[in-house]
């Protein structure tokens, strides 16, 4: 791999063509090739690989897995699009080590709105 994103792109959009895409997808289609020239800057993959920084969706997906899938798939679940966001984003705050910190301001706000002042019993770290 030799980083050459413009080859990527001008191959994109002759399978675009190619394609003969309509209506919505058309639409989109030339926004997002835009977007994609104007950061090929960024897009150096062969660097990253040879920085040993993962590139693809094989740590995006495991993370999803890890996060989202493994707790909100279990047998019997169903959840509303509040409480599965509710949860999901407590989950994100456990696996990133943060749970202390976040009872602490949880805490905090809720005294606040409470008693109307500045967490009077806020716990000491």
């Amino acid at each position: 791999m030799e980083g050459e994103i413009g080859g990527v792109i001008k191959g994109l959009k002759q399978m675009g063509t190619q394609q003969g895409l309509a209506g919505e997808k058309n639409a989109l289609w030339p926004k997002w090739l835009d977007t994609s020239t104007g950061t090929a800057k960024h897009m150096q993959y062969d660097q990253y690989l040879r920085a040993g920084y993962p590139i693809g969706s094989g740590v995006i997906e495991g993370a999803c897995r890890h996060v989202i899938k493994d707790r909100m798939e279990r047998a019997g679940m169903l959840w509303t699009l509040d409480g599965a966001s509710a949860l999901l984003r407590l989950r994100v705050v456990h696996t990133n080590g943060h749970w202390d910190e976040y009872q602490e301001y949880r805490i905090a706000r809720e005294q606040t709105a409470l008693y109307g002042v500045d967490a009077p019993f806020a716990m000491a770290a």
